[in-house]
């Protein structure tokens, strides 16, 4: 118990800026993206993240969009 470290809910490693990202989004490896879409708001006092959008291909000619909000899914 006490040693336990949550994991980020979503992490975007970019190793060069022409390369695809590298993208875990709740704890699941997203290969093969064509869109990550993030879009987040700040007051100074108070951080929001509103949305993270995911375009990717689940298996040739199969495009998938996936949509957080508040680290839901919502389609």
């Amino acid at each position: 118990m006490g040693n336990e470290q949550s994991k980020p809910f979503l992490s975007i490693e970019i190793d060069k800026i022409s390369n695809a990202p590298i993208v875990i989004a709740n704890g699941q490896r997203i290969e093969k993206i064509v869109h990550l879409g993030v879009d987040w708001s700040t007051n100074h006092n108070n951080q929001t993240l509103k949305s993270v959008t995911i375009s990717y291909y689940e298996s040739p000619g199969i495009l998938k969009t996936v949509t957080y909000e508040n680290e839901i899914i919502i389609s």
